[in-house]
């Protein structure tokens, strides 16, 4: 069992790049889109500088309520890590790697403590921040120049992560960030199979934008007044109609500017027949996990919430949207990107907008700005990407988001290195020459996930990494596969093994082989497409029957 997830070759990319940049910059950052990796990419680089160095880290992270979701989140990456946390009363300013909440660290005595454990303990050489563009503001600047990110003389580098580097209130980061030393984007994620594509829908209510007060500084609408605007023009009931026909077979998740309104669009959404969950700052952590579940397992077909996930929150198998209106680009940008990670069967992401009267609204285009003018209707952003390429006829090489676009894969699983396959009772599983890798639902945490080994003739399937978010779970699942796959004469587990690559046509032991199995082979012409069959019939054998519902949605 490995100790660590392994990288993706992007990811090995962008972290040599990183460094690459530390040796010559004190300030590096890099951004990835929603659902290309960053935390993997960081705890890496934490790893990785540790054991050359010898120094601690600090990872920072903007809300205390955060902080405990990080630690789960690099504890899950690397278990073997050594992590503590700063954050409400808890002080672990002793740890190797240390996970603070700005909210708590920014204070004085906070501050002294940590670094007063510079006497008895390594110093702090390295810095983390997670969702870097916030870090312009007082509280972080106050946090980077205590611990010597802008002193010289102290060395202490600072690395930023992001899926954005803008911020709504307009403020610049390039004090902060003297380089961006990586960036993979959303178009960049789609083209490489590692991201869904994206269409939108604009619903037309009875909205005049323009009477709907901002703040001071324009960047936005201001909370109470959007909520007015929204529960007061029976906008609810008319975005509830539109997921009802144009969403109905889709898990989803809301956006709205407060807790009111978040409440008051359930009832809109209840009142049409649609099965809804509301999540809010004071919802206690083991209410939100049994509600993802229920999300997961299709008894609750859309969560509403007010904002409190925007950042950090992973559940993969959503696939529609409605952001809040809004005309902060990143906020549109966070908000979009709930649905942008690709999962078995899910097709592309849906976003239903609202529209109004006048004003202005964030669209997909807003995404990557520059890379389209126009996003026709029925047209996904890969599509009209690819469409004013042509109609420009501009030159396509193999940088151009374009060439990767056009040439996509249907698959929008392609991007994992592994091929994952699903029975019909919905157990995801990676097929081995010796039997299968499997994720379970955790028993003790519902929402999450255990990684499991089943030999082919074993009974009992070991336990190898438990109660993981779906994306980590997948990510140890293809770690875990590959090193079980290391020695062997013919790889099935790597979706880039060599003869998946030929597409030899499907063999006469196959064919036989699924005729005993009862597998239909229509439309089987692949030595490929053949043995994925048998797999997910001899995995259906072994698992659907121990599944009292659907594992998965």
């Amino acid at each position: 069992m490995g100790n660590v997830i392994s990288l993706r070759p992007y990811q090995r990319e962008g972290l040599d790049a990183v460094q690459d940049d530390l040796a010559r910059t004190q300030r590096p950052a890099a951004v990835l889109a929603t659902g290309l990796g960053k935390t993997v990419m960081f705890v890496h680089l934490i790893l990785e500088w540790t054991d050359r160095t010898g120094e601690r880290a600090v990872i920072l992270v903007h809300r205390d309520e955060l902080a405990d979701q990080a630690v789960d989140k690099i504890r899950d990456v690397a278990p073997h890590l050594s992590v503590g946390k700063i954050k409400g009363t808890v002080d672990e300013v002793e740890a190797d790697v240390i996970v603070a909440s700005v909210q708590t660290l920014w204070r004085d005595n906070r501050l002294a403590r940590l670094k007063d454990s510079f006497a008895v303990r390594r110093r702090i050489g390295l810095v983390v921040v997670d969702e870097c563009h916030h870090a312009a503001s007082p509280t972080y600047q106050k946090i980077l120049k205590s611990l010597g990110c802008f002193t010289k003389s102290h060395n202490v580098k600072a690395v930023g992560f992001t899926a954005t580097m803008a911020r709504g209130d307009g403020i610049g980061l390039g004090d902060t960030w003297q380089k961006i030393s990586f960036s993979r984007s959303v178009l960049w994620g789609i083209g490489h199979g590692y991201l869904v594509d994206l269409r939108q829908t604009e619903v037309t209510a009875e909205l005049d934008f323009d009477a709907v007060k901002r703040s001071g500084s324009q960047r936005d609408f201001t909370q109470e007044s959007l909520a007015e605007a929204l529960m007061t023009t029976g906008s609810g009931s008319v975005i509830a109609r539109a997921y009802r026909e144009q969403a109905a077979d889709r898990p989803g998740i809301t956006f709205s500017p407060n807790v009111a309104s978040a409440w008051a669009l359930a009832e809109d959404f209840r009142d049409r027949g649609i099965t809804s969950a509301v999540v809010d700052g004071t919802t206690p952590r083991a209410d939100r996990l049994r509600i993802y579940d229920d999300s997961r397992r299709g008894t609750v077909q859309v969560i509403h919430n007010c904002g409190v996930l925007t950042e950090g929150f992973d559940a993969p198998w959503i696939s529609c949207v409605v952001p809040r209106p809004t005309l902060s680009e990143p906020l549109f940008q966070q908000m979009v990107g709930r649905i942008t990670r690709t999962f078995p069967g899910k097709p592309d992401g849906l976003v239903l907008a609202y529209g109004g009267a006048t004003g202005q609204i964030r669209t997909l285009i807003d995404l990557e700005p520059g890379s389209v003018r126009v996003i026709r209707p029925g047209e996904t952003l890969a599509d009209a990407v690819v469409r004013e390429t042509e109609e420009a006829n501009t030159p396509v090489s193999a940088g151009h988001p374009a060439f990767a676009l056009k040439r996509r894969q249907v698959d929008m699983f392609a991007g994992r290195s592994s091929v994952w396959l699903r029975t019909p009772a919905g157990v995801m599983f990676i097929p081995l020459a010796d039997g299968e890798i499997i994720l379970w639902p955790s028993r003790e945490e519902p929402g999450l996930w255990d990684v499991r080994f089943a030999a082919k003739t074993a009974r009992k399937w070991p336990r190898m990494h438990r109660s993981l978010s779906l994306d980590l779970a997948m990510a140890w699942g293809e770690t875990e596969a590959e090193d079980l796959e290391a020695e062997a004469v013919l790889s099935v587990a790597s979706r880039g093994a060599a003869w998946r690559r030929k597409k030899a046509p499907v063999t006469p032991g196959q064919l036989q082989a699924m005729a005993a199995l009862g597998v239909p082979v229509k439309g089987i012409q692949t030595k490929q497409q053949a043995s994925d069959a048998l797999s997910v019939r001899s995995a259906s054998m072994r698992f659907d029957r121990f599944v009292p519902t659907k594992a998965v949605v």
